[in-house]
C-alpha cells in the first residue's frame, strides 16, 4: 500500500520529469532557431533601423532625443514582431517535414508539453535577439544623452514591448 508521502514524491518526479522535457524542447527550438539565416538578416536589418533613427533624430533639432527613442523603440518592436511570427510560423511545419515531430510524440511526450517547449524556445529566441537590439539602442541613446539611459519611462516601455512580443509568439 502506497502512503500519501510517497504518492507526493511521485507526482513531484513525474512534474519534474514534465519540466525537463519542455526544457529539453525549448533548448533544441532555440538552437533550431538561431541557426536560421533568416533571423540574422531581421538582426542587421534591425541595426540599420537603429542607425537610421540615430542620423533621423540628429536632423530634427527639437526633440531630438524623444525622436531616437521613438523610432528605436518601434523599430525594435517592428522586427521583434516580425521574428515571433516568423518563428513560430516555421517551427512546427519543418518539423513535420523533417518527420521529427513524429519521433518526439512517440516518446512520453505530451503534445501540450511538445507545443510549451516550443513556445518557450521561441520566445526565449527573440528575447535574446531584442536584448541584443536593445544593446545597439542603449548605445545610441547614451551617446546622444547619457542620463536618458536611467529613464524610467524607457524601461517601462521596453519591458510592455517584452510582454507584447511573448503575446505575438504564442498567437503566432
Amino acid at each position: 500500500m502506497i502512503r500519501m508521502s510517497e504518492a507526493k514524491v511521485v507526482a513531484g518526479r513525474q512534474r519534474a520529469g514534465a519540466l525537463r522535457t519542455v526544457y529539453v524542447l525549448a533548448a533544441n527550438t532555440f538552437l533550431e532557431s538561431v541557426r536560421k539565416k533568416v533571423l540574422l538578416a531581421l538582426l542587421v536589418f534591425a541595426a540599420i533601423a537603429l542607425g537610421a533613427g540615430f542620423i533621423y533624430s540628429s536632423r530634427s533639432q527639437s526633440a531630438e532625443t524623444r525622436a531616437l527613442i521613438d523610432s528605436s523603440i518601434s523599430s525594435i518592436r517592428f522586427i521583434g514582431m516580425l521574428m515571433a511570427v516568423f518563428l513560430g510560423a516555421i517551427s512546427i511545419p519543418t518539423e513535420t517535414e523533417r518527420r521529427t515531430i513524429l519521433t518526439i510524440l512517440s516518446k512520453p511526450v505530451s503534445r501540450g508539453q511538445f507545443l510549451s517547449g516550443k513556445y518557450v524556445g521561441i520566445l526565449f529566441t527573440v528575447w535574446v535577439n531584442m536584448a541584443l537590439m536593445l544593446v545597439i539602442f542603449l548605445a545610441l541613446v547614451a551617446y546622444k544623452k547619457p542620463i536618458y539611459v536611467l529613464n524610467a519611462t524607457i524601461w517601462k516601455a521596453l519591458i510592455l514591448v517584452a510582454f507584447e512580443l511573448a503575446v505575438v509568439a504564442a498567437i503566432a
